[in-house]
């Protein structure tokens, strides 16, 4: 059976439902503001599920691919760097913490890097599969998505009935169906290259690298050709660059072209008919 363009199967009438249905009328959705426009930090590069659906590929040996060289956690001091650089900037962006899985970086780690936000006025949200979220105090966060993978279906209701006992309601259950699903994310409608309207909307920090997408710093784990990280630091796109935010500002004149093509063609929500137009210098 279909609805317009879609297949209804149960988990597409679920992810139809969390996109555009539940946000009417759950108040927690329309206060946070932080989907769509924010700062990512990816704290970690490891996590305690083996999603077959991973982007950042967790689900594979460490060391074997470019994202999960090594065991790896984002220092709080890289975090402070990148935060004094973006202060001022785009004040209603949210502070979005995700990883890898960061409950696993310890509750000391969660509750510095969320005061440090706070310092830099930055409204801070956690993405989380619930692995170790009862170690952490709720409050630490403007608002926290409990990822539902399924296998963790169990932890996530847990952490759920843990927030309601320490009264935090600024929560939502999210499925990963809703990201994954490519029948409905194909239906975007975002023109690759130098015309991509998505692109600094989601602005990753990850080691000392800045991406200028939520999904780069993943990439090379897709396609090992594409060399993502090289191309963000020849790009200066980096916490050591002083003048970050005018080459965010001025991004298509100071992008690698190499990383305009590479993101091009992996792009979640790029449409099925969208032919890439290779930029000058490619």
């Amino acid at each position: 059976m279909r609805l317009g363009k879609y297949r209804l199967t149960p988990h597409t009438l679920n992810s139809l439902y969390h996109r555009h249905v539940r946000p009417i009328w759950d108040p927690r959705l329309r206060e946070n503001s932080d989907w769509q426009n924010r700062f990512l930090i990816l704290t970690n590069n490891f996590c305690n599920l083996s999603c077959y659906s991973c982007s950042a590929q967790c689900n594979k040996p460490m060391g074997s691919t470019p994202f999960r060289e090594t065991k790896y956690v984002t220092p709080i001091a890289n975090i402070d760097k990148f935060l004094k650089l973006i202060e001022g900037f785009r004040p209603d962006h949210w502070l979005r913490v995700s990883g890898g899985e960061s409950t696993l970086c310890g509750p000391e780690y969660l509750q510095e890097l969320s005061e440090l936000a706070h310092s830099y006025k930055r409204n801070v949200s956690l993405l989380t599969n619930g692995a170790r979220i009862k170690d952490c105090d709720p409050h630490w966060f403007d608002f926290i998505h409990l990822d539902e993978h399924i296998v963790n279906e169990k932890q996530i209701y847990e952490a759920a009935r843990y927030f309601k006992e320490v009264g935090f309601s600024r929560f939502q259950i999210l499925t990963t169906k809703v990201h994954r699903d490519l029948e409905l994310q194909r239906t975007g409608h975002v023109s690759p290259g130098l015309n991509c309207e998505e692109w600094m909307r989601a602005i990753s920090l990850y080691q000392d690298t800045v991406y200028p997408c939520c999904v780069l710093p993943f990439l090379d784990g897709w396609n090992g050709n594409h060399k993502i990280r090289e191309s963000c630091k020849a790009s200066e796109f980096t916490i050591d660059n002083p003048d970050l935010v005018q080459y965010i500002n001025h991004w298509k004149t100071t992008v690698q072209p190499n990383l305009v093509y590479a993101c091009s063609l992996q792009c979640w929500k790029r449409g099925p008919n969208i032919v890439y137009h290779p930029v000058s210098g490619e």
